[in-house]
């Protein structure tokens, strides 16, 4: 692909050749001849598979598209005839691309999305997307012929702040921008937002989770900018699900070692209104049954104090002769506050990690792991998405 330009300077003067022009002429074999008072002819050897366009010039500084010329090279020679009164000194120049077209009239050689034949008519340059060279591209700049001198504008996301976390599914976005030019629009999450002053304001919906928000501002001469910020909505408790014991299950001792499984690392539960172990996403805790059935209720509060339930309901059924005054392992515990009631060296579980005190390496630990090990991250029970 290439794009070029072959020059022909005429001072109301004419060259002329008794010989036909040839694909092995320089130049093109571009030519001028005058023919009768202030006409003129301009012809040249095509090329096929080059596009031609023509411009003029008065001082060689300044050229100008001839709006009506943009020729296929046909192998054989082009000419095209124009009028030439006023000035004394008048410039032809011959500017051509070999990029493929199908239809020269329809070609968008630049990739600005608008027409060879369009951008001739509106006096812009076919083979420049940026026709007045400011930056911005002839089919997004309000003056394509008109360099803008303004500044992108500035924006600030007043609120909410970059990061925050919101308990509500709708957020009012409060953005201030700035430009040494006049605004053409502001919009907020791709929607035009009204504003006073310097500062734009709109409602936004949202749906649960980590979402954007965006602030687009142009100028009137096109200049653009956008910020884009992240918060986080958590529109709604955190979910807290009771995964052992399992609902309707039956025990034949009084001492059940809960798990409860929440949805952030700072969540805080009870069970039946006493304190947890923690470990992760998993809560830990024991519950003392009363014969019959038993509802135990895992109340967990978020972050933003709010608080959700989960609940299941076992029952104790004690084996015949069961006694929970008695002390079936001999360990000098009561069956009923004894939590390893068959296990004569244990009775606590500090940490409610299923291991009695005494055979716990750690009793701050729930995870019932090696102390001299530990995972720090990620948190137990988290879920990890693959990108």
């Amino acid at each position: 692909m290439s794009r070029g330009f072959l020059a022909l300077a005429c001072v109301l003067a004419f060259v002329s050749s008794t010989f036909a022009q040839t694909s092995s002429d320089p130049n093109e074999g571009a030519r001028l001849s005058q023919g009768a008072s202030n006409t003129y002819d301009f012809s040249w050897w095509s090329r096929s598979g080059r596009s031609y366009f023509l411009q003029h010039s008065e001082d060689l500084m300044s050229w100008t598209y001839f709006p009506d010329v943009i020729e296929a090279g046909v192998n054989g020679v082009i000419s095209y005839g124009f009028d030439v009164s006023g000035p004394d000194r008048y410039f032809v120049r011959l500017k051509y691309t070999d990029l493929p077209t199908n239809n020269i009239l329809t070609s968008d050689f630049d990739g600005d999305f608008i027409s060879s034949l369009e951008e001739l008519q509106m006096g812009l340059d076919p083979l420049n997307s940026d026709s007045d060279n400011d930056g911005i591209s002839d089919s997004s700049d309000p003056f394509p012929l008109l360099a803008a001198t303004g500044t992108a504008p500035q924006i600030s996301i007043l609120s909410p702040q970059s990061g925050s976390t919101t308990a509500n599914s709708t957020v009012t976005v409060t953005a201030q921008v700035t430009a040494n030019r006049a605004l053409d629009e502001v919009r907020i999450n791709s929607v035009l937002a009204p504003g006073s002053g310097n500062q734009f304001e709109r409602t936004v919906s949202f749906a649960e989770g980590t979402q954007e928000i965006s602030v687009y501002a142009r100028t009137v001469e096109g200049r653009t900018s956008e910020v884009i910020i992240p918060i986080i909505v958590d529109a709604f408790p955190s979910d807290i699900t009771i995964e052992s014991p399992a609902d309707s299950q039956v025990f034949t001792y009084e001492h059940v070692r809960v798990r409860v499984r929440v949805e952030a690392l700072t969540d805080s539960v009870t069970l039946d209104g006493q304190a947890t172990s923690l470990d992760g996403l998993y809560r830990y805790g024991w519950v003392v049954l009363q014969e019959g059935d038993n509802t135990i209720t895992a109340t967990v509060t978020d972050s933003l104090n709010r608080q959700n339930t989960d609940s299941v309901t076992v029952s104790f059924s004690p084996p015949t002769g069961y006694d929970s005054n008695a002390d079936d392992d001999g360990d000098g515990v009561a069956n009923g506050v004894d939590l390893f009631p068959d296990d004569p060296s244990e009775s606590q579980d500090s940490d409610s990690d299923g291991v009695g005190d005494n055979d716990d390496a750690d009793n701050s630990d729930p995870t019932n792991q090696n102390p001299s090990i530990a995972i720090t991250a990620p948190a137990n029970g988290m879920v990890i998405q693959a990108k």
